[in-house]
């Protein structure tokens, strides 16, 4: 097992120095926080988002890699979105995290429809320990370990949603191409390459049971140039917005188990387990996910009529409080006429 550990390293550095260094999270539970492979779906909630996730993939096999991320959102009004991602990513002697912000406008298309945009700019840091790898001769490559380098990167998406009904997203998560170079040391290079470009199509479906439980289908498409189409097709069921079980297949060859529920208010605790059914399976006790979501309460929406009632509503107090109180008296004191003086003369005569 100590040999696969260089030889997958091996591999890994092989992929560095000839593509890109920057690897995106490879999410199972991305329906509970679509806004962490897409940061236009921020306009599906009109509640401040966090979510925060850990992946360890591939359990018991060295070098095998460990992902984790933050992701955060909340809207500014109702066409403006603000959030912000953190993902850390170890695989073999390489690491990589990455910072994002990002902006979202929501433009609405209909009554029950939205359409979304992002733009996220940020910096991803690569390093690799080189120095672990042993090699059969001396080679400068491997004699020490790189510094960490900060490369550029932007991203673009775009959602769109019919409320309760579906949703569908695209996704370019690199619109730069960043990488570890070597001649007579070791340098971080950017450049810009639409044909590294990735794609992610995501897209889901609900399907209403009865007034509490829910069938949601989902989907993610992943394309790079070079590499095979992924996909991966999921079903999950819900019960009364607090509990959810489901099952998926992905194309390379991995079955999916997800539960999440809800542990407090706002609050929601997501598991998935990734069984692997192809060459890494005899060396992997599958891969394992936790993911935490909390929404924070959504301030009441008020329609442009009843902000309309609610000044004018003020208005009147104000003017009331300002108005001086008139002088009332309990009902029977009230003063009575005064009697003519030649009246009072002539009941005396």
């Amino acid at each position: 097992m100590k040999n696969l550990k260089y030889i997958i390293s091996g591999l890994f550095v092989a992929g560095v120095l000839v593509s890109s260094a920057q690897n995106q999270p490879h999410l199972n539970q991305y329906m509970m926080q679509k806004s962490f492979i897409n940061a236009a779906s921020a306009i599906s909630s009109n509640q401040t988002n966090v979510g925060l996730f850990y992946k360890n993939q591939w359990a018991g096999f060295d070098g095998a890699p460990t992902i984790g991320g933050l992701n955060l959102f909340g809207n500014i009004d109702k066409k403006h979105y603000i959030g912000f991602d953190f993902n850390s990513d170890n695989i073999g002697v390489n690491n990589s995290s990455a910072f994002y912000a990002s902006y979202t406008y929501k433009l609405q298309v209909a009554e029950d429809a939205d359409l979304g945009f992002g733009l996220s700019a940020g910096f991803n840091f690569i390093q690799s320990n080189y120095a672990e790898i042993k090699t059969k001769d001396v080679d400068p490559l491997f004699a020490g370990n790189t510094p960490t380098f900060a490369t550029p990167n932007f991203k673009f998406s775009t959602f769109y949603q019919k409320k309760d009904k579906y949703y569908v997203g695209l996704a370019i998560p690199n619109l730069m191409r960043n990488e570890i170079v070597y001649t007579t040391d070791y340098a971080g290079k950017s450049s810009f390459d639409t044909k590294n470009f990735h794609y992610y199509l995501n897209g889901g479906y609900y399907y209403k049971i009865n007034w509490e439980m829910k069938l949601e289908g989902a989907t993610l498409i992943k394309y790079a140039a070079g590499a095979p189409v992924q996909a991966d097709i999921n079903a999950i069921l819900h019960y009364d917005d607090k509990y959810a079980g489901g099952l998926g297949f992905r194309t390379s060859k991995d079955l999916l188990v997800m539960l999440n529920f809800q542990i407090a208010e706002g609050l929601k605790l997501g598991y998935a387990y990734e069984y692997n059914m192809g060459k890494i399976k005899p060396y992997s006790g599958g891969s394992h996910e936790v993911m935490l979501v909390y929404k924070f309460k959504a301030k009441p929406e008020v329609k442009e009529n009843e902000q309309l009632d609610l000044q004018q509503q003020e208005e009147e107090q104000k003017n009331n409080l300002e108005k001086p109180k008139e002088e009332t008296k309990p009902e029977g004191e009230e003063k009575k006429e005064e009697e003519p003086y030649e009246n009072k003369l002539n009941k005396k005569k």
